[in-house]
């Protein structure tokens, strides 16, 4: 009898993924901001504390994996050159040279700084947007596990969709 390949469509799906955009997977268990994993990160806070240093949207994206409407941050069309960093942990996330511009209304990067993002499986039906849930690629800080955003399919290409929320602009 010959021995059956394992290989499911979300492991491929998620080996290509992880392969072609350079992110760092967390095995499906580093749901930081949900708390499903023992990961620990380098930068923890207790939920009061996450409350008083984010805002009410920061916070319901970070912390609550939410995701913010298109349109509603400046960084969605803006692109001034320098370096998009974790509103939770400071960390730098993405160069400006990495930017995608896209008519969606959430901004875009082709690639995350190295050793700046975890991705893990995120099931989802996007409140009600969805006719069915789905499972996407979820983007989160590797240092303080703040949810992100997803990886997305656009054209033909791999793209790290990022809520604006959740990200900070120093300017170069």
């Amino acid at each position: 009898m010959k021995p059956r390949n394992n290989l499911n469509r979300r492991a491929f799906l998620v080996g290509s993924t992880i392969a072609a955009t350079g992110a760092i997977p967390a095995a499906a268990c580093a749901k930081g901001a949900k708390g499903m994993s023992d990961f620990t990160y380098e930068v923890t806070h207790t939920d009061a504390e996450w409350r008083e240093m984010l805002t009410k949207d920061e916070y319901k994206v970070m912390r609550e994996g939410s995701t913010e409407f298109p349109f509603t941050t400046s960084y969605w069309n803006n692109n001034d050159p320098g370096t998009y960093h974790c509103k939770g942990c400071d960390l730098e996330l993405y160069e400006s040279d990495q930017y995608s511009p896209q008519e969606m209304g959430f901004v875009f990067f082709r690639h995350s700084n190295t050793n700046a993002v975890l991705t893990a499986i995120d099931v989802t039906d996007y409140h009600g947007m969805l006719p069915e849930p789905k499972e996407f690629l979820e983007v989160h800080c590797r240092r303080c596990g703040g949810h992100l955003g997803h990886l997305v399919q656009v054209k033909e290409e791999i793209l790290h969709c990022i809520n604006g929320t959740a990200l900070g602009l120093r300017a170069a």
